[in-house]
């Protein structure tokens, strides 16, 4: 009873920030929104984490949430859920754990993107501790493949997370390879 109390009073809160418009990075919403009982069903089902959540993203058409989290120990974090049913949201993807290149980061920098396959995506990026200017990385997660593909720039070398294999993720790599060079 006292884990719904808490639940119920976080959604509140998250309310008052939409309705009042404070922490304008905080929340964006793009062609649907989410009830505050939908909503609901998503924070109970967020993994038992000590994580803050930093930022929320609503997306369509495929009707997902994406959130962002920091957390003490594992870093920044991205969890999408996906609407099943009719109120129903289910967990599709949590993000692997970020390379130290992303630790230096804010909720600005968490952001939907349209992809070059002509989708909208989850676009993240960040930097390394105390050597923003040398190692820096992007990410990018693509929702009809549920699955993130990242860059990393490290002292004028740039590493992908992944060996292109179909033409889609060719792509990809150019898309995130003008990301890492802006």
């Amino acid at each position: 009873m006292i884990k719904k109390m808490v639940v119920y009073n976080f959604a509140k809160l998250i309310t008052l920030f939409i309705f009042m418009g404070i922490g304008s990075n905080s929340i964006q919403a793009h062609d649907v929104g989410i009830s505050i009982q939908e909503f609901r069903n998503i924070i109970n089902k967020v993994p038992d984490s000590k994580a803050h959540i930093e930022s929320i993203l609503v997306f369509a058409p495929e009707e997902r949430v994406a959130i962002l989290y920091s957390d003490l120990t594992r870093g920044w974090g991205i969890w999408v859920y996906q609407k099943r049913g009719l109120k129903l949201w289910e967990l599709v993807w949590g993000s692997p754990k970020l390379d130290d290149s992303f630790s230096i980061s804010s909720p600005d920098r968490f952001k939907l993107c349209n992809l070059p396959t002509g989708e909208r995506g989850i676009q993240f990026s960040g930097c390394g501790a105390h050597n923003c200017s040398d190692i820096y990385s992007v990410m990018i997660y693509v929702p009809s493949q549920n699955k993130s593909y990242s860059v990393s720039h490290r002292l004028d070398r740039i590493d992908y997370s992944f060996i292109p294999v179909v033409s889609d993720e060719n792509l990809y790599k150019e898309y995130l390879g003008e990301q890492i060079r802006n």
